[in-house]
């Protein structure tokens, strides 16, 4: 039998977990919030099979006990954004500054670990593309400081 090679992990970024609301809402002059905070809000969260596996677990940390008249369950980030927007309560969801809307606040939240996110690939030698997109991912997501890309 043939021995697979394993995959690399490349940490491109740690990005952390913020509760998404309005500017106008009362906790948004917070420097953070915990589970208390929330307890008392409704959430709106990513559906489960739609979100990495570390956001599943906060999510349902958050969730646990809770009636389900408080919770929103949405098909992606952007739906979240746009009900904490419209006022239906918190997002909670990775913080991509480069996404940010000024009308938004965006609390970290305690007590939670940033997510890591990254590119599993076997090797860049000999796949320039590859190098340059991982090289690019390294720029763009400036969250982390991380060593050069080598083959």
């Amino acid at each position: 039998m043939e021995k697979k090679e394993a995959g690399i992990y490349r940490e491109v970024a740690k990005i952390p977990v913020v509760g998404v609301l309005p500017t106008s809402h009362p906790l948004a002059e917070e420097g953070s919030l915990d589970g208390d905070d929330l307890r008392m809000q409704k959430l709106i969260l990513m559906e489960p099979q739609r979100c990495p596996d570390s956001l599943n677990t906060v999510q349902h940390e958050l969730t646990t006990g809770r009636a389900v008249s408080d919770l929103f369950l949405c098909g992606s980030a952007d739906v979240c954004t746009t009900l904490a927007k419209a006022g239906f309560g918190i997002a909670v969801q990775p913080d991509f500054p480069s996404l940010r809307d000024p009308a938004l606040a965006y609390i970290p939240i305690r007590d939670v670990e940033p997510l890591s996110y990254g590119a599993y690939y076997r090797s860049v030698t000999g796949k320039p593309l590859l190098k340059l997109f991982l090289q690019s991912c390294k720029d763009n997501f400036p969250v982390r400081p991380e060593e050069e890309i080598n083959g």
